[in-house]
């Protein structure tokens, strides 16, 4: 979602189901916050809810394929320099626009009572719950950075599986005996949860693991979606974890890995051209949260998002907040 999935022509060219796969993703991280069907059909709900679940990850394993792909033409220190900044820039310019926009709706007093007694937060989230996206790919991807730096390799995808496993045990089952000690407040922000991800992306790219097709991977997409739908439920069952809202369980892993080889796979066939509205999607992801308390659908809340990211490209001042 940043300058490295902001291809060349060429690759756009041969990546167009990358792009496919980005606007799905922007869609699923916005049903996953409207939550459709909630109260009319709650098992579709769930289901729902833990199909999408290979959203924000698929964004990480992106950065880290196209980290990889940089990493060729630029100097490591000169591609890590240059993206931490671009990341940085949309931190700070959308945690501003939602101190404007939280205190015009709640006054200072609300946020400040939050915010001002929580600096910690701020540097982890930001002023919005979803914009700990960006300090989250940030540490990911300064992890790959490090141990490529120190040529780690080898041991880069263990030492990034022991943290996400740590995360899920700490998040996931914190009611369950298999629960561990949280480092920090929420183990989904910082390097636990995107490591992983990132980490996967830039070995896919470095080891071209990738399926023969399509189908193959579809096929470990629908066993990852199997597999969480059968996790929630456990957890839920047995120790009463809740079936809405699990960012990230094991299964996660192959639900997102499966979904990235999907898309992958697809930019080998004719799927149409979707490199012009792939570049909406950062803009989309961090736009939606102003929309979410006015319209409940995430149909509307994702089409009136993409109609506003597209009427802010239109402007160089604005175009700098989400290019």
């Amino acid at each position: 979602m940043t300058q490295l999935l902001t291809m060349s022509a060429t690759s756009v060219k041969k990546l167009q189901g990358i792009e496919l796969g980005r606007i799905i993703s922007v869609f699923g991280v916005i049903v996953i916050h409207t939550v459709p069907f909630e109260q009319q059909f709650p098992a579709f709900a769930v289901f729902l809810n833990n199909f999408f679940r290979f959203a924000v990850p698929f964004f990480f394993i992106a950065s880290g394929y196209f980290f990889a792909q940089s990493l060729d033409k630029k100097p490591l220190a000169q591609v890590w320099v240059k993206t931490m900044l671009k990341l940085a820039r949309f931190f700070i310019i959308w945690s501003l626009i939602y101190v404007v926009w939280k205190v015009t709706r709640e006054g200072w007093g609300p946020f400040w009572d939050y915010y001002g007694t929580r600096p910690v937060v701020i540097a982890r989230t930001g002023t919005a719950f979803h914009l700990w996206f960006l300090p989250s790919l940030a540490c990911g991807l300064s992890v790959v950075a490090l141990f490529v730096k120190l040529r780690w390799q080898k041991v880069l995808l263990l030492v990034c599986g022991v943290m996400y496993a740590w995360a899920t045990l700490s998040r996931a089952y914190s009611e369950s005996p298999l629960v561990v000690p949280r480092l920090i407040n929420d183990m989904r922000d910082g390097p636990f949860f995107s490591s992983l991800f990132v980490a996967m992306g830039y070995m896919i790219y470095r080891k071209q693991w990738k399926p023969a097709n399509w189908y193959q991977g579809l096929g470990v997409f629908m066993v990852g979606v199997l597999w969480s739908l059968i996790e929630v439920w456990w957890l839920a069952i047995h120790w009463n974890e809740p079936l809405l809202g699990q960012d990230f369980v094991f299964g996660t892993v192959l639900l997102s890995i499966g979904s990235f080889w999907l898309f992958l796979a697809l930019s080998d066939h004719a799927i149409g051209t979707w490199a012009p509205l792939g570049t909406l999607t950062l803009g989309v992801y961090l736009i939606h949260r102003a929309f979410l308390p006015y319209i409940p659908s995430a149909i509307g809340v994702f089409l009136i998002s993409g109609a506003a990211v597209w009427l802010l490209q239109r402007f160089k001042i604005t175009r700098y907040s989400i290019n």
